[in-house]
């Protein structure tokens, strides 16, 4: 019954122990134990969060939005299918105008476009296929040029075939 609190109002003599301070410790406290303040180690729960910026209602910066995300999205297609190059030049105007976008509103305390976001992001994987083809490229330089030109002069299907396989065998070579 020591656990129950008095129904009066507490005894003015009394040793009564402060409620806001932290508790009387035998050890280090685990990871699930509440901080106090003052106290080492990591902070407790943050305090009341800041409300979220509006959206940003500037005409400008939705549309330079829009277009790093179709630039985003579009630059890994147009590594695969139009070639490095574009692609290259799609993912990286994607960046540079997503993260402009994002700047500028953060710079205007609003909340950027989630099209920025998402366009920077499809940027950086369109820039990130180029650079893995661009390794591959490099890596496979010599079996790849060899084949080309072997393709280049084979006019029969025959031909083509010893083409592919000089290929194949030239990369069990390399890759044993």
């Amino acid at each position: 019954m020591a656990d129950q609190i008095p129904a009066g109002p507490p005894d003015p003599g009394a040793a009564h122990p402060d409620p806001w301070s932290p508790p009387p410790s035998s050890g280090p406290a685990g990871p699930g134990a509440p901080r106090w303040p003052g106290s080492p180690g990591p902070p407790g729960p943050p305090g009341p969060a800041r409300p979220a910026p509006p959206r940003s209602q500037d005409p400008r910066l939705r549309r330079r939005a829009f277009v790093a995300l179709g630039l985003g999205l579009s630059s890994p297609v147009l590594v695969v299918i139009g070639g490095v190059p574009f692609g290259l030049v799609a993912g990286v105007v994607a960046i540079v105008l997503g993260r402009r976008v994002r700047h500028a509103a953060r710079a205007a305390d609003e909340r950027a476009p989630a099209q920025a976001t998402v366009g920077l992001v499809g940027g950086v994987v369109g820039c990130a296929i180029v650079a893995l083809v661009a390794v591959v490229v490099a890596v496979l330089w010599p079996q790849v040029s060899r084949y080309v030109s072997c393709e280049r002069g084979a006019i029969t299907t025959i031909a083509q075939q010893a083409c592919q396989s000089q290929l194949q065998q030239a990369l069990q070579h390399r890759f044993g």
